[in-house]
């Protein structure tokens, strides 16, 4: 069933957020954003919501920045990470490099001395 626009005007003016709005109209967040989207561009001044979620929805800020600094003693296992190239091979970059005009250049890796006398 299509909601008029005086009922989707006032449930968005009253509502806290887009959620909401959604909610009570029984349709998705995206279709009632695209709505006032719609009413907007039509010229209807309706409210903003902040974007994004609510501060605090399940964010612990202190721990992930304990964990930035190292200092995580959760217990949990250290991430794996990429194992290192051996010494003897040169790592390839991670994308083409361009010259002045845009174009690829050969990158020439010079190769290593071995005197061992």
């Amino acid at each position: 069933m299509a909601i008029d626009n005086k009922v989707f005007v006032k449930m968005w003016q009253k509502s806290d957020s887009v959620a909401e709005v959604a909610e009570a109209l029984d349709m998705t967040s995206q279709t009632a954003t695209a709505r006032a989207a719609m009413l907007r561009k039509a010229g209807v001044l309706l409210k903003s919501f902040p974007r994004g979620r609510k501060a605090g929805s399940g964010l612990d800020v202190a721990a992930l920045n304990a964990l930035l600094a190292g200092d995580d003693d959760d217990g949990a296992p250290e991430a794996p990470t990429a194992p290192e190239a051996p010494a003897d091979e040169p790592e390839a970059p991670a994308k083409p490099v361009k010259g002045k005009k845009g174009k690829p250049v050969k990158l020439v890796v010079p190769e290593a001395d071995d005197d061992d006398d």
